[in-house]
């Protein structure tokens, strides 16, 4: 099966608007935005922007190899 070229994707702070690039990447951050019902919001609407890709793999995943630049789900 042949796999699609990758498509480059930017910077993904790219795709946030600016007021939301400067916030803290740590713990307490994620608390303080579900409570900010205005960021919560401005990352709703962000979302569709955010440039994705996705492959399906129909194989056992205990025997899949994948390459160090990819996330897997495994249960």
């Amino acid at each position: 099966m042949n796999k699609p070229e990758r498509l480059h994707h930017p910077d993904l702070a790219d795709c946030l608007p600016a007021h939301l690039r400067g916030l803290e990447h740590d713990q307490s951050a994620i608390p303080r935005v579900a409570k900010d019902a205005i960021l919560v919001r401005d990352i709703e609407v962000a979302l569709p922007g955010i440039p994705s890709s996705h492959d399906l793999w129909r194989r056992d995943a205990r025997k899949l190899d994948f390459p160090p630049t990819t996330a897997s789900i495994r249960c």
